[in-house]
């Protein structure tokens, strides 16, 4: 049974709620992120052929992503995280 959300009479949620809904959706989030870096480095064998410059503007969208996403939770505005060859 689902339990629910634990709501002051202002309408505002507790924090242990919004604390265990960050739980419930990023956790997921973070396994997908996980899992596709991981399948990107499948591109490394040799079925692929790439140039040193591919590698390091790849990488370098995936650091970015992180900065902004570290951002993002210092209360910074990120940038655009959109990747183009």
């Amino acid at each position: 049974m689902v339990e629910k959300a634990k709501v002051s009479s202002k309408g505002v949620m507790s924090k242990e709620v919004k604390a265990a809904n960050f739980m419930r959706v990023a956790t997921p989030r973070i396994e997908k992120a996980l899992k596709c870096i991981h399948l990107l480095g499948n591109c490394a064998g040799g079925a692929y052929s790439y140039t040193d410059g591919q590698v390091t503007k790849m990488t370098g969208a995936l650091r970015k992503a992180v900065t902004d996403l570290e951002s993002r939770f210092a209360g910074k505005k990120d940038s655009d995280t959109g990747f183009n060859w």
